[in-house]
């Protein structure tokens, strides 16, 4: 039987020999002992925070982690109904209703968050094999799932990325004509002769982007910590991002990192924490800005 090992980064870690271990295994809790031959793991934010998909093959569920403050994660498996679980602190996690999202069989292979509407609420696209012959044929499909907030996902099956029956390996989201909304791009796999795609973004909402560079902390920012508030019709929104450029299996979306704002014109305040324990904060920015921030210049 397979395991997942969960590693805790120990607080003040360095890499002295001298120091403390950078790592401290956590090895009783769901993430950990939930076996499956595991192809990929992909951090999101189901529910306005990171969370952690895991991906399996054959004859195994897959997962996702969610956490209310801190990252959590999402695994995805080739034969076996899909989950969610919520981290309710102290590395417990519990299974977590999720509308379209539960129950589902399919021979996934990978996936990827992104908030595709722009509606403050990170979507999830989610590749299958589609050759499985254990999943039935209705379910051979690569699915995308709105996520309407409060653990709630909604299937999709209008547009060209949605439904899509290609052997699909890996899946990155990107603003590739830089208009501020979030491009996929698919690669399949098939028999050598099944074209990889790249989907537009015709959606229209407000949206920031965030491009950090380090200068303590390391040059590309990897591992910073970031959490935007909005405010639209009274109702106040939080998104939190951890900077990670992989995701799911054998992918890797560009080092920015993007927020849909809904309705919200302004961002109310935004704040990071960088991989050196340096805190910047920032208040009052207008929507619809592709912003590039450097470590300590506030």
């Amino acid at each position: 039987m397979y395991r997942f090992l969960i590693f805790l980064l120990a607080a003040g870690a360095t890499t002295a020999d001298t120091a403390p271990p950078l790592f401290v295994a956590i090895p009783g809790h769901a993430a950990s002992i939930d076996g499956g031959l595991s192809r990929g793991v992909a951090f999101g934010h189901a529910d306005g925070d990171a969370d952690l998909l895991v991906a399996n093959t054959t004859n195994y569920p897959e997962f996702l982690y969610r956490n209310d403050t801190d990252l959590d994660f999402f695994a995805a498996r080739t034969n076996g109904p899909n989950a969610l679980y919520r981290n309710d602190g102290n590395w417990s996690f519990v299974e977590q209703e999720a509308g379209d999202l539960s129950g589902v069989r399919s021979a996934s292979s990978m996936a990827c968050w992104a908030d595709v509407d722009g509606e403050d609420a990170p979507d999830l696209y989610v590749g299958n094999l589609v050759d499985s012959s254990t999943v039935p044929q209705s379910e051979q499909r690569n699915y995308f799932y709105a996520n309407q907030g409060n653990f709630e996902f909604v299937e999709i099956r209008s547009g060209h990325a949605a439904g899509s029956r290609a052997i699909t390996y890996g899946t990155s989201a990107t603003d590739a004509d830089n208009d501020g909304d979030l491009d996929l791009y698919v690669a399949n796999w098939g028999n050598g002769d099944q074209d990889n795609v790249m989907y537009k973004n015709l959606s229209q909402g407000r949206w920031l982007t965030l491009r950090l560079e380090g200068s303590t902390s390391n040059r590309m920012a990897v591992g910073a910590s970031i959490t935007l508030v909005t405010r639209y019709h009274g109702q106040t929104s939080r998104q939190s991002r951890r900077l990670n450029t992989t995701t799911g299996y054998a992918s890797q979306n560009e080092p920015i990192l993007h927020f849909g704002l809904g309705g919200a014109m302004s961002v109310e305040s935004l704040s990071i924490d960088w991989p050196s324990r340096r805190h910047d904060a920032f208040s009052d920015i207008g929507a619809n800005q592709h912003l590039r921030i450097r470590e300590g210049d506030t």
